[in-house]
């Protein structure tokens, strides 16, 4: 799978946001690179618990996801509504709780900083990507 993710970007500060629980933003030329850092991030982290990643999704863009990864929306969708009423959109982070034997997948908002209590829904795995 390659060096770790970070090893392309600045060591430290990624890792540092990380351990705070803050996200860190990595930026690449093209999709597909954007997939394999992607891709070695999850690696790292299911790498890193020493755990097997328990049932997975194949996602649209040929990664697979399993609870614990970071996912991102890529279609607005004004049915899929989380508890709090909110929609779904294009370009939201989710933490993946639950992937169901369907391969629907119930995630949570990433904490916005905004006091808000996070949000749950459940998506189908064509409408995310890893993030």
């Amino acid at each position: 799978m390659g060096g770790p993710v970070l090893a392309a970007v600045p060591d430290e500060p990624g890792r540092a946001d990380q351990r705070a629980g803050l996200s860190s933003l990595l930026l690449a030329a093209t999709r597909d690179t954007v997939r394999d850092l992607n891709q070695r991030a999850r690696h790292e982290r299911l790498e890193s618990t020493g755990q097997a990643p328990g049932r997975e999704v194949s996602l649209a863009e040929g990664t697979r996801a399993s609870a614990g990864d970071t996912v991102i929306t890529r279609r607005n969708d004004r049915t899929l509504r989380t508890g709090d009423g909110s929609w779904v959109k294009n370009g939201d982070r989710w933490h993946l709780l639950t992937v169901h034997q369907d391969g629907a997948m119930t995630v949570e908002r990433h904490h916005d900083g905004r006091g808000r209590k996070p949000a749950q829904v459940t998506l189908p795995a064509e409408h995310v990507q890893l993030g």
